[in-house]
């Protein structure tokens, strides 16, 4: 058995590698950035989930850049529709709030697993019918005509763009 106190001395330096690697979603819920990125985390998982790192690669080499969690919960117990459609409302809610406040920010929206389905429903809209007879109510998407739904980088005649990496 290892004793604690041999453990104790290891603390700060798994707290500095922690910190080291999370310095930039520190950084969540500030001023306007210049770019700010949206994460809906995967099933059961806690903020911010696998997208974690994420956050790092996006914002490497920007000087004004941070994130914030899409709110909703979605543990193994929380039906499946139930969470996605607290995840599109409050995704919506939270996109558009921070649109209004900060009109020039690039605007990143990134799900994982059940996060990138909020994801989905929020850009493009959702709700239908799912596995284990869950029904989800339908909701409108963002409209790409208006803020935030027109901060597309997509050419015109696209609206909208999702974008997928299989590897990550």
């Amino acid at each position: 058995m290892v004793s604690a106190i041999f453990l104790l001395p290891l603390v700060p330096v798994v707290c500095a590698v922690m910190l080291a690697e999370n310095k930039l979603l520190a950084t969540r819920d500030s001023e306007c950035t210049a770019t700010h990125i949206f994460l809906a985390k995967g099933n059961n998982e806690p903020y911010p989930g696998r997208q974690g790192t994420l956050v790092n690669a996006i914002c490497a080499g920007l000087e004004s850049c941070d994130y914030e969690d899409i709110q909703f919960v979605n543990e193994l117990a929380t039906p499946y529709c139930q969470s996605l459609e607290e995840g599109a409302v409050n995704g919506n809610a939270q996109i558009t709030a921070y649109n209004k406040r900060c009109p020039e920010s690039n605007l990143v929206v990134s799900g994982y697993s059940q996060g990138a389905h909020v994801v989905g429903d929020i850009i493009g809209g959702g709700g239908g019918n799912f596995f284990q007879n869950c029904l989800q109510k339908t909701n409108a998407g963002l409209d790409p005509n208006v803020g935030p739904g027109n901060k597309s980088m997509c050419p015109k005649q696209q609206k909208r763009s999702i974008f997928a990496d299989h590897k990550m």
